[in-house]
């Protein structure tokens, strides 16, 4: 996903599918097609168990409070801490739809507004 600029200065989250048509000439086909973006953002525990989960979370993949980050994110790489990014995952929402996700890793200390519980340690956005 990238951010389209129209014309007009208005950003649009676009996702972008190239492909080399064989001829002669190097000529590439590509289509853009606009998507919505959405920022979720869960919370876990030292052992990975998901102890809070913001309202979009919970929209896309129910109530899973209480289980293992993994259960919705089974492409998230092993050894992820906070401060890398996952870039390139697949997450299975409650409706069974997979979408392509990209998460940030932060300490959960870093963002006290969110009011996380204590048992917090890394948030997941």
């Amino acid at each position: 996903v990238v951010d389209m600029v129209c014309i007009d200065g208005a950003v649009i989250p676009a996702s972008v599918w190239v492909r080399r048509v064989d001829g002669r000439e190097p000529r590439f086909v590509a289509v853009i097609e606009g998507v919505e973006r959405m920022m979720a953002r869960v919370a876990c525990d030292a052992a990975g168990t998901m102890v809070w989960l913001d309202e979009v979370f919970e929209a896309l993949y129910g109530p899973v409070k209480g289980k293992m980050l993994s259960t919705v994110v089974p492409t998230l790489p092993r050894g992820s801490h906070p401060g890398s990014e996952a870039a390139n995952i697949a997450t299975t929402t409650v409706s069974g739809c997979v979408l392509p996700a990209n998460m940030d890793i932060a300490p959960a200390a870093e963002l006290p507004e969110l009011a996380l519980p204590q048992t917090a340690s890394t948030l997941y956005t």
